[in-house]
Order: C-alpha cells, then sequence, then structure tokens
C-alpha cells in the first residue's frame, strides 16, 4: 500500500506529457539510457538495471539502496541527472 501512494505521489509531481523526459520516455528510451545511468551511478549492477527496466521511482529506490541515501537525496540526485539529459537531447534536436 505504501509503494502504491508512493508511486501515485511521484506520478503526481511528475511534469506535463511534453516533458522531454517523463517516465514514459524513459522507458521507451531506457535501451539508449542504460550507459549512462551506468556512469552516473557505478554502483547500480547490470541486474539492478535490467530490474529498473525504465521505471523512474525505481531507479530512485535503488539509488537509494546502493548508496544508503535519504529517499529525497536519491529522487534529488535523480531530478538533476534528468534535467541534464533534458539539456542534452535539446541541444542534439537543435
Amino acid at each position: 500500500m505504501v509503494r502504491c501512494l508512493l508511486f501515485i505521489e511521484a506520478r503526481e509531481m511528475e511534469p506535463p506529457q511534453e516533458d522531454s523526459m517523463n517516465s514514459d520516455t524513459l522507458k521507451g528510451q531506457w535501451t539508449e539510457l542504460k550507459g549512462k545511468v551506468r556512469e552516473q551511478w557505478g554502483k547500480l549492477t547490470d541486474d539492478d538495471v535490467e530490474t529498473i527496466g525504465g521505471q523512474a521511482q525505481q531507479l530512485v529506490g535503488k539509488i537509494q539502496q546502493r548508496y544508503g541515501l535519504a529517499r529525497e537525496e536519491a529522487q534529488r540526485q535523480f531530478d538533476e541527472w534528468k534535467a541534464e539529459e533534458r539539456q542534452h537531447v535539446g541541444k542534439a534536436r537543435s
């Protein structure tokens, strides 16, 4: 139940669908992004990355677990990484 509420809460905090790196995009581009995720968070194992499967909140949870971070810090790191990836995507499209 708590996990469900966290997922709902996280979904409510996500930006509108035109966001270039929303959860659907993360899932859709997961194959391309896996390497970048491993570069950013090297403690994540190949199994972790495969299990995450592009699900943003699972990624945040694994970051929290592997690095011993508070949920808020793991979310902050993910949000920062996501913003940087958006910039790279925006520059590539220009």
